[in-house]
């Protein structure tokens, strides 16, 4: 009877065991997916670890967000330039102007003023 006690706890401990192993590697395949999701959305691979991967559902809901946050303009506040926007100072010499002109006419107009063409 004893024997039969001690067989059935090392099964049980098996078991958890069995279990951990299982969740740590759901865990795993989860943070491959979202890494990989991250990847095709362009955004950054190192945001997998910023993500909910607790269950599928979870992570499904982290990367929905991830994408539509993706979507939304990056403006930090009033009076804040555009991402990516060309900035010169306004005491900028002709050959800065001209480059700025020639690259992004949008930028130079709302910088240095004038009419669209």
């Amino acid at each position: 009877m004893e024997d039969m006690n001690q067989k059935l706890q090392e099964l049980e401990q098996g078991l958890e065991k069995l279990a951990q192993r299982e969740s740590e590697l759901a865990l795993k395949e989860r943070a491959m997916k979202a890494r990989e999701a991250l990847g095709e959305a362009g955004l950054p691979q190192h945001l997998a670890e910023h993500l909910n991967l607790s269950s599928d559902e979870a992570l499904d809901q982290s990367l929905a967000l991830a994408r539509e946050i993706r979507k939304l303009p990056f403006e930090a506040g009033p009076g804040t330039p555009r991402a990516g926007m060309a900035r010169l100072p306004q005491n900028a010499g002709y050959a800065q102007r001209a480059l700025l002109y020639q690259t992004d006419r949008e930028a130079y107009y709302q910088q240095f003023g004038g009419e669209m063409k």
